[in-house]
């Protein structure tokens, strides 16, 4: 009983709370009336409050003029997708109740998914239908679409739709100075191209124009309505805006590719590598990579502070972690070795036209393929001491690292995998692996790689 009193109490806190308009005390008091074990009864009705003040908070957040702005603070739409969580589970627990489908309409339509949210709206109404709550959110639900636009008309007298301004200067971005595309509206009411105000972002947390610390998700979320006005507005420039803003890393029909190079390191095909992108550019990089082919090259830095090698590996993402902080964790794996055409700078970092490279035809294709065989099993049996060695006697990092670069074993019916492949035992800042990138004889390089295996051999001890 007492502790029913508790939860009771601790809800009329959060009432009291949400009526000051101190909407993240309510959230709090709410969420402690949750955890007491004997609320069960009252899931709903707390989920319920919460949700409402979960998407009070965000529609606070979105609207704060910059004077008010703060440092610190939750995402308004990360608080609205908290207010849509809480409100489909309220819908779950009473279907056949409108208060749950408010709720979740409420969360749809501050997340701008505005066909689920007039779903939601009229689920409700369904329920009951003289919900004057429910009728107010399909009304912004409505007016936010455009379906709202005839009858604003017919209160205007006007027999066709209104118009937007047909200058374009109006609809610019101010970073670009181009026409919107896929538009972004800030909490402080600015809107900014969604790949302007992302490579914004990755130099300051503030709004561009007025520098209000903005709170935004990695995610960020289009304006539909801002969008559409554009779209149909100017439909040929912003036609010519999408193209502009498409992945440019996708390879031609003639075998020739535009790929972002990552001067770093030389990296051989088939090997593995981890990353930390933490400099604004390649942050760039990596998204407009992660939106097309997930692939480019890695490069080796060069003696000439404006030149890269010209042979590099073309490398494919096969993990991507954004981390809170803005930077990227990678995981990458090397694909084909490439040759750097021509190359230029772009947005700060390098692009270039590259072409894939193959190994010239042996003159003794038979020796080759025994020499391979040989290498082969001499890396096979080499990773496998050094397996036992982790096993036995615990990590060691040199053998560790090593161990995470290389890949599945190759076929033993090509040579030059099987050469690449072990040439990925060499230390990351040897020299000779760019040597070894370079050329293009199969033979050359097995035989270089045959000597370093038994320097490897020589020196296990020094492995355990």
């Amino acid at each position: 009983a007492d502790a029913g009193r508790g939860a009771s109490q601790t809800e009329r806190d959060g009432d009291r709370a949400y009526d000051k308009g101190t909407y993240g005390n309510a959230i709090n008091e709410y969420t402690k009336a949750l955890k007491r074990d004997n609320c069960k009864a009252l899931e709903g009705q707390l989920l319920a409050k919460r949700s409402a003040a979960f998407a009070a908070l965000s529609t606070e957040l979105r609207f704060r003029p910059a004077t008010a702005s703060a440092l610190y603070g939750m995402d308004p739409y990360d608080l609205a997708r908290l207010a849509l969580k809480d409100g489909q589970r309220v819908a779950e627990l009473f279907p056949r109740h409108s208060e749950g489908h408010l709720r979740k309409a409420f969360g749809h339509y501050l997340l701008e998914n505005y066909a689920q949210a007039e779903e939601a709206c009229l689920e409700g109404l369904r329920w009951d239908i003289d919900r004057e709550a429910l009728r107010k959110c399909l009304k912004l639900v409505k007016i936010a679409t455009g379906d709202a636009q005839q009858q604003q008309n017919q209160r205007t007298g006007s027999g066709r739709p209104l118009e937007a301004s047909r200058d374009v200067d109006d609809l610019e971005c101010v970073l670009c100075l181009k026409l919107l595309c896929e538009p972004v509206t800030t909490p402080c009411g600015h809107s900014f191209c969604s790949q302007c105000l992302q490579r914004s972002l990755d130099h300051s947390n503030k709004c561009p124009c007025c520098r209000t610390v903005l709170h935004l998700s990695q995610e960020l979320v289009v304006s539909v309505t801002l969008k559409n006005i554009v779209q149909k507005s100017f439909p040929e420039l912003y036609a010519e805006r999408l193209k502009e803003m498409a992945d440019p890393s996708a390879a031609s029909s003639s075998g020739s590719a535009i790929l972002p190079l990552f001067v770093l390191t030389t990296l051989m095909p088939g090997e593995k590598m981890a990353l930390n992108i933490f400099e604004p550019r390649y942050r760039l990089m990596v998204r407009r990579v992660m939106s097309g082919s997930r692939r480019f090259g890695m490069v080796g830095k060069s003696t000439d502070p404006n030149e890269v090698e010209r042979v590099a590996c073309e490398c494919e993402i096969t993990e991507c972690e954004p981390l809170p902080d803005g930077r990227y964790y990678l995981e990458v794996i090397g694909r084909r070795r490439i040759h750097i055409k021509e190359h230029w700078e772009q947005d700060g970092y390098r692009v270039g036209k590259v072409e894939q490279m193959h190994d010239d035809t042996p003159l003794d294709a038979s020796q080759v393929a025994k020499l391979a065989g040989e290498i082969k099993a001499t890396t096979s049996n080499f990773l496998s001491l050094l397996r036992t060695i982790l096993a036995k006697r615990g990590p060691r990092n040199s053998a560790l690292q090593l161990l995470g670069r290389v890949s599945e074993e190759p076929s033993a019916t090509d040579p030059e995998t099987i050469s690449f492949w072990a040439g990925g035992l060499l230390p990351a800042a040897a020299p000779q692996r760019s040597r070894l990138l370079q050329t293009t004889s199969t033979e050359e390089r097995l035989n270089w790689m045959q000597a370093h295996l038994k320097q490897l051999w020589e020196a296990k001890n020094d492995w355990a």
